[in-house]
């Protein structure tokens, strides 16, 4: 008996069902007084008493789908349906592996485990790094489900690497998103960085209408320097929501370190694009001292 009353409890998850519990007990108390001979003043009441009951049950029913829904999280129900599968079937693949007696075997698949554990810590924190075959795919896909704004910078070393097909899929993916302001900094160590394939890439740009480009050069701000620490190729978008530096250069090399919803990180990093912003030259001026000053020196 004891269970049973303690299952009965369990299953009131909400205050409705247990409102709903106590009409029915209530409801079946008066309609085993009227089936007895069970004399009473009160009797007359009982169907009074029954409507009354319902009326309570319907308005709790109308209060209840008045509130706000509660929702219960659940890790389940968080993952895609085909995430769910895959991790079923990474556990169902761990399970049977372990019925392989042989020790080199079960170390290397420790080890295994240990470097796919170090990626699952950054995810927890937000964090996500990109090799080199994934690297311009993921940064298409952000830039074309940008909600409010893209800010990109683009050092000497990436453009080096910028083949035709890459820079209109990139120029594409952003003018395809739903951002209403896009930018783009070329950034450059001294003028004397700057060469005719560079010059080729601002006249480009130049012409985009959605995409404003600027160009900075370090040796030329005296009022901001980039942290040693950081790349000075980096890509933000919708306020800092997302943060992506890039990490190793070169033709099949490129890799980036991607950070989602760190405040941190996003404070720090929408102060250098106001620094980098402040500091920057027009494309225009920078196409006016190429057009005077080396194409007509030489």
């Amino acid at each position: 008996m004891k269970k049973e009353r303690m299952g009965i409890l369990s299953s009131l998850s909400d205050w409705l069902k247990l409102l709903g519990l106590i009409v029915l007990v209530a409801e079946a108390t008066i309609l085993t007084a009227i089936a007895t001979d069970f004399e009473t003043s009160f009797k007359g009441w009982y169907p009074v008493a029954m409507l009354l009951f319902l009326a309570v049950i319907v308005i709790g029913i109308f209060i209840d789908r008045k509130q706000p829904s509660r929702v219960i999280p659940n890790l389940s129900t968080n993952i895609p349906e085909s995430s769910n599968d895959k991790l079923n079937e990474i556990i169902e693949n761990l399970d049977i592996s372990d019925k392989f007696e042989v020790k080199v075997f079960k170390d290397e698949i420790i080890s295994e485990i240990g470097n796919f554990l170090i990626k699952t810590r950054d995810w927890r924190n937000g964090q996500l790094r990109v090799p080199s075959g994934r690297y311009s795919q993921v940064l298409l896909d952000l830039y074309e489900n940008a909600e409010s704004n893209i800010f990109s910078t683009t050092i000497k070393d990436y453009l080096t690497e910028w083949d035709e097909a890459l820079m209109r899929n990139m120029i594409k993916a952003a003018e395809q998103s739903k951002a209403s302001l896009i930018e783009r900094v070329f950034v450059f160590d001294s003028r004397e960085n700057i060469d005719s394939r560079s010059i080729e890439i601002l006249r480009a740009f130049s012409k985009l209408e959605r995409i404003k480009s600027y160009v900075y050069i370090d040796g030329e701000d005296k009022n901001f320097q980039f942290p040693a620490d950081v790349s000075k190729d980096f890509v933000v978008i919708d306020q800092g929501s997302a943060i992506g530096v890039t990490i190793s250069y070169g033709r099949n090399e490129m890799s980036a370190n991607w950070y989602f919803q760190d405040d941190e990180r996003k404070s720090a990093f929408l102060q250098r694009v106001s620094s980098l912003k402040q500091g920057s030259k027009s494309v225009g001026e920078i196409l006016e001292w190429w057009d005077t000053e080396i194409v007509k020196g030489k």
